[in-house]
């Protein structure tokens, strides 16, 4: 079984007394303390042990990475640390491989800016809303596509307002699929054939796909008019859009 990558162990952290000789009996003891304090469980006792096995697993990747003296970073346990790292993928990485196919029409420069700034975060600037799990729901093109639009409705407005992640899931499905994956730009058609998106406290999330409200579709509180891409590996167009 392969850990998970480090980059997805550096979320939602669970801090340990991690050492690389720790004992199966200690190894347990930590794996039950996990299971509590994320609510798992598992439906039989094969399931468990098989889990059990995973989580050892990632721990042992952890305590590696974590000895190694030139590392620029550490990393810890986390939520899904019973997780193999096929298993994390194909629940959470839940872009569409037609992504790679989908043709762009809206590639063009962003509009020019000539006062750069060195760094923006627009985090600091009230534009970027409290963290969101997506759960088990492959549906991460959703919630890139809500942070964009919550971002720029406060960049005009002055308002922040989180957006429905699950009319997404639930509704836009001549091209995305729910939970199995989509992407962004379709995401972006659909805010516009629609002329707008409910809020998340009026639609909220609920990590699975369900039949669509179409009555909450009808409630379109923030819309935009436009969108556009910016092209593949050019660092100068992505640093003038995100400066606007």
């Amino acid at each position: 079984m392969e850990p998970l990558f480090a980059s997805f162990m550096l979320s939602f952290l669970l801090f340990f007394d991690l050492s690389s000789s720790a004992s199966p009996s200690r190894i347990s003891q930590l794996f039950e303390s996990w299971c509590d304090q994320h609510g798992k469980t598992y439906s039989s006792e094969e399931e468990k042990s098989f889990r059990l096995k995973v989580f050892e697993d990632n721990y042992a990747f952890v305590a590696r990475h974590n000895d190694m003296a030139n590392s620029s970073y550490s990393v810890a346990l986390n939520a899904f640390a019973d997780l193999t790292h096929h298993e994390f993928k194909a629940s959470r990485l839940g872009l569409s491989a037609s992504a790679t196919e989908f043709r762009r029409p809206n590639l063009r420069e962003p509009g020019l800016v000539r006062d750069i700034p060195a760094s923006v975060d627009w985090r600091k600037k009230g534009a970027v809303t409290q963290v969101k799990d997506q759960g088990s729901c492959g549906a991460c093109w959703s919630f890139a596509a809500t942070g964009a639009m919550e971002g720029v409705n406060k960049i005009v407005t002055g308002s922040l307002v989180s957006l429905s992640e699950q009319e997404l899931v639930d509704c836009d499905r001549a091209y995305n699929t729910g939970c199995e994956g989509g992407l962004m730009d379709y995401a972006y058609k659909f805010f516009i054939d629609n002329h707008g998106i409910d809020t998340e406290e009026d639609y909220p999330y609920q990590g699975r796909e369900k039949t669509c409200n179409k009555d909450k579709m009808k409630r379109r509180v923030v819309t935009i008019d436009d969108y556009a891409d910016v092209p593949m590996n050019n660092e100068k167009q992505l640093l003038q859009a995100v400066a606007t």
